[in-house]
């Protein structure tokens, strides 16, 4: 079975009761990443395919493609043994949460560290 949620106050706290994932590829499969919980990336704008390929890229998700022609089969590649287990320890290693850091760091590299 499966649940579907929408409305949801805190994705990361959510996140913890789940072993899967099947998301957009907006900011959601990058905080899942983080997080270690793998995920299916279903790119609903054209700019989200960039953000699904690098995830499966890395190995911290399957991308099943743009909504309008996807794959939902691809979600059979997670059943094979120790899948779940690889991508949410390669989420963990590849992704974290320090993007907006890192910018600030960058646009104000005389405030680095404050």
């Amino acid at each position: 079975g499966f649940t579907l949620l929408s409305g949801v106050a805190s994705l990361i706290e959510l996140f913890a009761g789940f072993d899967f994932a099947i998301t957009g590829g907006g900011v959601t499969p990058l905080e899942a990443a983080a997080s270690g919980l793998p995920c299916m990336v279903i790119a609903n704008e054209i700019h989200e395919i960039q953000i699904g390929r690098y995830l499966e890229q890395r190995g911290c998700a399957l991308f099943a493609g743009y909504y309008k022609n996807m794959n939902p089969g691809r979600i059979k590649e997670a059943e094979a043994a120790g899948k779940i287990r690889e991508m949410s320890e390669r989420g963990l290693k590849t992704v974290d949460l320090s993007g907006a850091e890192r910018i600030y760091e960058i646009m104000f590299p005389e405030r680095k560290g404050l």
